[in-house]
């Protein structure tokens, strides 16, 4: 149920904030009682689209959707990966570079039906991350754009953040670890100890 009213949740806010207020109503803060029906629209094509294409469907519900999401979700991961590590891959070549992908991994996935959905993220972002910086190459950006994709990836921050800490003094310098850092690192690896155990 989480994760269904996250999606609903999402896809009322981005349809209501990027394409209904913009471009049909032409007016902001839409009221609650129109979103709750965009809601409810929303909800109704999830459960034909259910029927329609998965209604026959005999795998668990994690890989069955897995498999629909990876491609897009490959990408998502490609591109936030060259945008917070990787300054001199530019905005054209993200967008381009993904669109390229995008085909790539659908005809991969009709060669490999039978690939682990974790598989497509692997190659997706690893495929991303290439073509958006060979994009980057042929369409280069303006000194401007590149100091601001400096400013702000990974290396722009640390460089603006330096020394700084929060009100509990816990600095907030992106990569730089505290004790509460490492406790969380030792607890992601005795959680995976354990599920190898019992695996």
């Amino acid at each position: 149920m989480s994760s269904i009213d996250s999606v609903l949740n999402s896809l009322t806010a981005v349809f209501t904030k990027d394409i209904y207020e913009p471009y049909i109503s032409k007016k902001e803060n839409t009221p609650l009682a129109k979103n709750m029906i965009f809601s409810v629209i929303f909800g109704i094509l999830i459960i034909l689209f259910v029927y329609l294409y998965l209604g026959d469907n005999t795998t668990s519900i994690l890989s069955t959707i897995a498999a629909y999401v990876a491609p897009f979700g490959s990408l998502l991961t490609g591109i936030m990966i060259c945008c917070i590590f990787i300054p001199s891959i530019n905005d054209n070549g993200c967008f381009y570079g993904s669109i390229a992908v995008a085909i790539v991994s659908y005809y991969i996935s009709l060669q490999l039906p039978s690939a682990h959905w974790l598989w497509i993220y692997f190659y997706g972002a690893v495929l991303c991350i290439l073509f958006s910086w060979i994009a980057s190459k042929l369409f280069k950006t303006t000194d401007e754009q590149k100091g601001r994709a400096q400013k702000y990836c990974i290396y722009g921050t640390i460089a603006r953040v330096k020394g700084k800490t929060d009100d509990t003094g816990c600095s907030v310098e992106p990569l730089k670890m505290d004790k509460y850092g490492w406790i969380m690192i030792g607890i992601l690896v005795v959680q995976c100890i354990i599920l190898a155990v019992l695996q």
